[in-house]
């Protein structure tokens, strides 16, 4: 539940789980000088998730929500 006194808490974290369930807004860095604010919900939708974390071997799937091996 979010702080009604006006605090504000400062998390850093890789884990999406966690930023999804505690955050109410995520600033995401994408590794290339970028910048990308909202909800966890917007960044997956809007795919700002997977071209951040997105490698030869790992994609981000948007459908189930989570980090998969490419074969």
């Amino acid at each position: 539940m979010p702080p009604t006194n006006g605090a504000v808490v400062l998390l850093s974290s890789h884990d999406l789980g966690l930023s999804r369930q505690f955050t109410d807004s995520v600033w995401l860095l994408d590794g290339r000088g970028g910048l990308s604010v909202g909800t966890a919900e917007q960044l997956i939708a809007d795919g700002h998730v997977g071209r951040a974390f997105d490698t030869d071997a790992v994609r981000f799937s948007r459908a189930p929500s989570r980090f998969e091996f490419v074969q």
